[in-house]
């Protein structure tokens, strides 16, 4: 699911290539979204990340057994946003995991957001399912409706709710 300009960079080139709806990104691409444009990375589990406007992240693994015993995809998020809908993992040495500048994201199966800054600071928000946040040889567990953020060089801070939003009474 492509909308608006989205690139991708294949693993030892220099050259970027639009994406169309039939590219196969595989391990080692780098995924760039460019202003209002956005893609929905499938997997093949249907597990999938949505990833926002103005983000780049890389494919650093992403493997899985024939039988479907085990699975691992790991990205790299440099900046930007995304939400990532995981399917419950298969096997416990499977695993879903988000490294950015600043912290290590991994779950079991789940639903959450990832935003990382133009510095470098991750914030982590969970929707379903529990997430582990590892950053400085800290690492704490968000439960749903939990965020965290994560500054550069420091452990994740403490876990909060995810503020709700109200919206403004409507004037007739």
């Amino acid at each position: 699911e492509i909308q608006g300009t989205v690139f991708t960079q294949p693993d030892n080139s220099e050259v970027w290539k639009p994406v169309t709806d039939d590219t196969s990104i595989e391990e080692g691409d780098l995924v760039r979204t460019g202003d209002d444009s956005s893609v929905v990375l499938t997997y093949p589990d249907d597990s999938h990340t949505a990833v926002a406007p103005n983000s780049v992240l890389t494919i650093l693994l992403m493997s899985s057994a024939e039988d479907g015993s085990r699975q691992e995809i790991v990205l790299r998020q440099e900046i930007g946003s995304t939400l990532n809908v995981v399917q419950s993992l298969p096997s416990a040495d499977s695993r879903f995991e988000i490294q950015t500048p600043s912290a290590i994201v991994t779950v079991r199966g789940t639903e959450f957001m990832v935003d990382v800054d133009a510095i470098g600071a991750t914030k982590v928000a969970v929707v379903e399912g529990i997430v582990e946040v590892s950053a400085q040889g800290i690492t704490i567990a968000l439960s749903a409706g939990e965020t965290t953020t994560v500054s550069m060089g420091s452990p994740p801070a403490t876990a909060v709710p995810i503020p709700t939003v109200t919206k403004p009474p409507n004037k007739a």
